[in-house]
């Protein structure tokens, strides 16, 4: 990305940032320190996706992956630990969506970069069971990987499931959380399988992904979330930042391809 490309993204995220502040909190200038937190995760979720994207590849799938990450796994969670009315619910998706749909706007404004994505023979070669097998194999890591992590950290997040965050939220029972990380696992398996489909080798795809990944379905969002105390954003960061980039490497093993001449010489 050149320079200017850069500063023009920062300033324009920067810009974004506050429009949303003024939209969703009615209070942009209630402290230097709240507006530059949202400011700077802006900033860094639309440097994530630019950093991803060539302006060539196909819009549909850049959103797509992006409002998986950002908006649907989430908002899944929520919808089931969340106590709020359906109104305030569908405010907060809608606002999600927008945030979404302008940070992938401004990312495609990015210079376009080179190499070659994965042939539609590559895909073709394992047949349709074989990718559903390593789909769910990419789920069931994903809900593997939040029991175990989210266990570990489970001390320092609790006050995130005991309503310290003001957040009014809910632990269901055992069946009900299971459900939704699965449902959350799929939505991330199918999300990482478009990644794999329309990313250029010559970008390094997995440690895109694990960025990508870990920045926009955490990291990002714990920045702009100024409600929650400090100590409990740093431990949820870090969480989802081993969480999420773990899965995005474990995942793209499983749903990458090899080009059909290096195949063939194996």
């Amino acid at each position: 990305m050149r320079t200017t490309d850069a500063i023009l993204l920062a300033l324009a995220a920067g810009v974004a940032a506050f429009a949303f502040m003024l939209l969703d909190r009615h209070d942009p200038l209630a402290t230097p320190v709240v507006l530059a937190q949202h400011i700077a995760a802006m900033i860094l979720t639309v440097f994530l996706i630019a950093l991803w994207r060539p302006s060539k590849a196909p819009l549909a799938a850049t959103f797509a992956v992006a409002y998986a990450i950002m908006v649907a796994n989430i908002h899944i969670e929520l919808a089931f630990f969340m106590d709020v009315a359906p109104d305030q619910r569908a405010a907060m998706l809608g606002i999600a969506t927008m945030h979404c749909a302008l940070a992938v706007g401004l990312a495609r404004l990015a210079s376009p970069r080179g190499g070659d994505a994965p042939t539609v023979a590559e895909w073709t070669a394992r047949g349709v069971a074989n990718w559903i097998l390593r789909i769910a194999a990419a789920a069931f890591v994903y809900v593997a990987l939040y029991v175990v992590i989210g266990a570990a950290f489970y001390t320092y997040t609790m006050p995130y499931y005991e309503k310290v965050a003001g957040l009014a939220l809910q632990v269901p029972d055992i069946a009900t959380v299971l459900s939704v990380q699965i449902a959350r696992g799929a939505v991330y398996a199918l999300a990482a399988l478009v990644f794999a489909l329309t990313t250029p080798r010559a970008q390094r795809p997995t440690l895109i992904a694990m960025a990508l990944f870990a920045g926009l379905g955490g990291i990002a969002p714990l920045l702009a979330n100024t409600d929650w105390p400090l100590e409990l954003r740093i431990a949820h960061a870090v969480e989802i930042l081993l969480q999420n980039a773990t899965f995005a490497a474990i995942a793209l093993m499983l749903l990458k391809t090899r080009p059909i001449e290096s195949r063939a010489q194996t």
